[in-house]
C-alpha cells in the first residue's frame, strides 16, 4: 500500500511539474489554452482556434469588411470564408486579409457578393 501512494505521488508531482513547465514557457501574458497546446501550438504552429479568431479580428476591423455577414471556418490552418458581401472589392479584401494571417496555409472563398 505504501508503494502505491508513493509512486501516485511520484506521477503527481511530475505532471504539475510538466504542466508549470508549460506554462512558464509560454512566458507572461500569453493565453494559450491547453486545447491550444494540444491541437498545434506545442509545434510551433497556431491552432486552428486561434487561427480562426485572428482572421475573424482582422474582417471586423477593415473598413471594406467590417459590416459583411462573413462566416470563418478554420481546419488544418486552411481557413473557409463564407457569407454575402455588398462588393467583389469586399470579397476581395477578405480573401486577402485572410491570408495574411500569419500561420494561415490557404484561403477557400465561397463569398458572394452582389452589386447594388
Amino acid at each position: 500500500m505504501r508503494l502505491i501512494k508513493r509512486t501516485f505521488f511520484i506521477f503527481t508531482v511530475a505532471g504539475i511539474i510538466s504542466i508549470g513547465t508549460a506554462v512558464l514557457a509560454q512566458g507572461p501574458g500569453s493565453s494559450t489554452s491547453a486545447q491550444e497546446m494540444s491541437s498545434g501550438a506545442s509545434t510551433g504552429q497556431p491552432s486552428d482556434s486561434s487561427l480562426n479568431r485572428a482572421v475573424e479580428n482582422a474582417l471586423a476591423h477593415d473598413p471594406l469588411t467590417s459590416g459583411s455577414r462573413i462566416q470563418v471556418r478554420t481546419q488544418d490552418r486552411m481557413v473557409t470564408l463564407s457569407g454575402t458581401v455588398p462588393s467583389r472589392q469586399a470579397a476581395q479584401r477578405a480573401d486577402q486579409l485572410a491570408s495574411r494571417v500569419n500561420g494561415v496555409k490557404g484561403v477557400e472563398d465561397y463569398i458572394r457578393y452582389s452589386n447594388h
